[in-house]
């Protein structure tokens, strides 16, 4: 089965992301699988406080899943658009790479939350690029 993978981080540029694989999707006629991926400890949640008790693991997949629920939201995506929504905890590079081996192609925005701001592209997107076994498309915000 063909789909198009996107990754989502929350992040404007995993947003315009979404939103232009969405828009592929429609006209390709093709299902779209949006990825979102944490790491424990989940820091979007965890109190800043120096010996915070981490929340369990059931409460940072229930957050991981509603930041995505949120992207797709904020995408606007066109109403023909079909979505598969998964998230996973692990190493996003890695999860992402296995993910898009039976994609049709891989959509990444330019950069996500973590990095220095003045990057064109960050990290993940580069490992993405550079070891893709797809076609790969960098959106930028």
């Amino acid at each position: 089965m063909s789909f198009i993978l996107v990754g989502v981080d929350g992040s404007e540029n995993s947003i315009q992301a979404l939103r232009w694989a969405g828009e592929q999707a429609v006209l390709r006629d093709a299902p779209m699988r949006a990825v979102y991926v944490w790491e424990f400890p989940y820091m979007d949640i965890v109190p800043p406080t120096l010996g915070a008790t981490l929340p369990p693991y059931s409460e940072m997949q229930d957050a991981a899943e509603r930041a995505l629920d949120a992207a797709i939201t904020s995408a606007a995506l066109p109403p023909a658009c079909k979505v598969d929504r998964v998230v996973e905890e692990g190493a996003v590079v890695k999860i992402l790479l296995d993910a898009a081996k039976d994609a049709d192609m891989l959509v990444v925005g330019a950069r996500g939350h973590g990095g220095f701001l003045g990057l064109v592209t960050g990290s993940v997107t580069t490992q993405l690029v550079h070891h893709a076994t797809v076609p790969t498309v960098v959106v930028r915000a």
